[in-house]
């Protein structure tokens, strides 16, 4: 891991991965994660002074705005784990599920599940708001493209009956068009706010409701 800055090796890799499995990397203000084996990573701070080793996979966030740096979250066996640095405490975890999808926005997890659309303190883990949505109670994981963000919002595509928008400090959803194309979403420019793409054409939405 190097220092965009001047090029510093920030992080070193401490072996080399295991054939077949490349290292992963997560980083953030205060440090990085590298995992270059099965199970288990090392959270160095960007002087290398502090290296603590985090049992679990590495959990790919979506969106991450860098907020609560301190936070770095894993796979434990299935469970979201929340684990703290340079401590290296678990925080919090959440229940088994067959998949989720997460992001990071403003201290705050935007966390997929099946049946449920859930804001959580990264911190606490607690539970800011719920929100039932319809697809995802049969397992599996959602397409790539179903859930966009930017600091105010989460658009929700077809996948789950929309395309929708849910403002995220309360979950109130703020507009949906109805019927939603089949195909994938991927952010706007200007005054559009997401397009999806699918059956041979191409929809946009504004940022504001349709």
């Amino acid at each position: 891991v190097l220092d965009a800055a001047d090029g510093a090796v920030v992080v070193p890799l401490r072996a080399a991965p295991e054939a077949g499995r490349p290292a992963r990397v997560v980083v953030s203000t205060v440090g990085a994660v590298v995992w270059d084996g099965a199970g288990e990573g090392t959270w160095s701070d960007r002087a290398g002074a502090s290296r603590v080793r985090l049992a679990g996979e590495p959990v790919e966030e979506l969106a991450d705005d860098g907020s609560a740096p301190e936070v770095v979250l894993l796979d434990r066996a299935g469970r979201l784990t929340a684990v703290e640095v340079p401590g290296g405490a678990v925080l919090w975890e959440r229940p088994v599920r067959p998949w989720r999808t997460v992001a990071r926005v403003a201290g705050g997890l935007v966390v997929l599940e099946p049946g449920v659309l859930v804001q959580v303190d990264a911190r606490t883990g607690e539970e800011s708001w719920v929100r039932p949505v319809t697809a995802g109670d049969a397992g599996g994981e959602p397409p790539a493209g179903s859930l966009l963000l930017d600091a105010r919002r989460v658009l929700l595509g077809d996948v789950l009956g929309g395309p929708s928008v849910v403002r995220l400090a309360d979950g109130v959803q703020l507009w949906a068009a109805v019927p939603g194309p089949a195909g994938t979403l991927r952010e706007g420019t200007g005054d559009v706010a997401v397009a999806a793409e699918g059956r041979g054409a191409t929809s946009f939405w504004a940022v504001e409701p349709p």
